[in-house]
């Protein structure tokens, strides 16, 4: 499995059947995936920097709470 895909089943395992069957049909939803995963990777670098930025790490926290709430409209609507 895709890095994308991983990151997005530790985050919502509930949803796995359903997150397998939207990331392998729906490209705006693997494209959410590669976002949400980017944006975790950017908060890992923030949070191993000694000197923190912390208004660019919390708008980072902030866009990965829009990801989430924006898989879960998936899941919602597609169930």
């Amino acid at each position: 499995m895709e890095k994308e895909l991983n990151n997005i089943l530790e985050r919502f395992p509930e949803f796995s059947g359903k997150i397998i069957e939207l990331f392998n049909s729906n490209g705006e939803f693997k494209s959410l995936c590669e976002d949400y995963l980017q944006c975790k990777n950017a908060l890992v670098k923030f949070s191993d920097n000694v000197l923190k930025d912390t208004r660019i790490e919390n708008e980072y926290k902030a866009l990965c709470l829009d990801l989430e709430q924006e898989a879960l409209h998936f899941f919602n609507v597609l169930r």
